[in-house]
């Protein structure tokens, strides 16, 4: 069996600095990502990213750890 995967890297560029991603996503059904670290305000962060597939939309989810 084929099990596809996909590995993430990316910056978002936020008001107060910048945050950084990274995870590998195994199917759709669990698109969490780990925050890497960031910039300004986000400097050290961690945490999770989770984006979320809508009919119209996107909604890019946020959850930092100081």
């Amino acid at each position: 069996m084929f099990l596809p995967t996909l590995t993430y890297e990316g910056t978002f560029k936020l008001d107060g600095g910048k945050i950084r991603i990274s995870g590998t996503q195994f199917s759709n059904l669990d698109p969490t990502f780990a925050i890497t670290g960031g910039t300004g305000q986000y400097l050290g962060a961690g945490g999770l990213f989770i984006p979320f597939a809508l009919p119209f939309d996107t909604v890019l989810l946020f959850r930092v750890i100081h």
